[in-house]
């Protein structure tokens, strides 16, 4: 009988160096697949209507039965990406948020002060001031005397006009925004039901919010992450900082 390296005896170990083939056959296998869920996932986002229940279902089940249907860590892991994508990226179209790729566009700024001081000159820059101060901050901080510490070049598709740039804090508005993203919060912006807000609470500093109900009276903001139960405030111009129209994610391609 002629002994061939891949041919097993009954009773045997596998050689060595055919486990060690097989594992890489696996792993590129694996590989594979994650490339075609990707490539699946880049593809569907086009044809997906945000505001439609039998897209948004279609979603859900679809990422349900790839995690079922899964028989490896890889492609579940891609499955899980994959989920997250799609969700950020119905969640950004329904609320008008663009989705910044790569890193945040900062440069120095051309002057130094507070936002109520630079902001003039940053918009002629096409720029925004970017803050340290979270949207999540405390009591008696006011956005306007706070020092800016750079400022974020607007991207061309971005109109002309005064933005400000801030850090996300918290959880409250996953899957559409994270914890330590950028977002861009245009000022001035007239107010309508399901954009996302930047505003003032006159008792607990700044949040960054979806608009669930404008009444004649008050505004309801909500989170979109469950577990957050909706906050009123008064319905005044000055609690309304702007509307949120961009994110830069601070995770990975996300």
């Amino acid at each position: 009988m002629i002994d061939h390296p891949h041919l097993q005896r009954p009773g045997l170990e596998e050689p060595e160096s055919v486990t060690d083939e097989r594992l890489a056959i696996d792993e590129e296998s694996r590989r594979k697949e994650d490339r075609l869920v990707a490539l699946v996932g880049s593809r569907t986002v086009t044809a997906f209507d945000p505001v439609s229940d039998a897209d948004v279902r279609f979603l859900e089940w679809w990422a349900t039965e790839m995690r079922a249907r899964d028989s490896g860590a890889a492609l579940s892991s891609a499955g899980d990406r994959f989920e997250v994508r799609m969700r950020t990226v119905l969640a950004a179209r329904r609320h008008g948020v663009a989705l910044g790729d790569g890193e945040t566009p900062r440069r120095p700024p051309s002057i130094e002060g507070a936002v109520a001081h630079v902001i003039v000159n940053a918009s002629g820059h096409r720029c925004a001031p970017s803050l340290d101060l979270g949207v999540a901050a405390g009591v008696g901080r006011d956005l306007w005397d706070e020092p800016c510490t750079s400022w974020v070049e607007l991207p061309d598709h971005v109109p002309d006009g005064q933005h400000v740039a801030l850090t996300v804090t918290g959880e409250s508005m996953e899957p559409l925004l994270h914890a330590g993203d950028t977002i861009l919060v245009k000022l001035g912006v007239p107010l309508r039901r399901d954009s996302i807000v930047v505003a003032r609470r006159p008792d607990d500093g700044y949040v960054v919010k979806r608009v669930a109900r404008i009444g004649t009276r008050f505004v309801e903001l909500a989170s979109l992450h469950d577990g957050y139960a909706p906050i009123r405030i008064p319905r005044r111009d000055d609690l309304i900082l702007g509307t949120v129209i961009m994110r830069w994610s601070a995770r990975p391609a996300a």
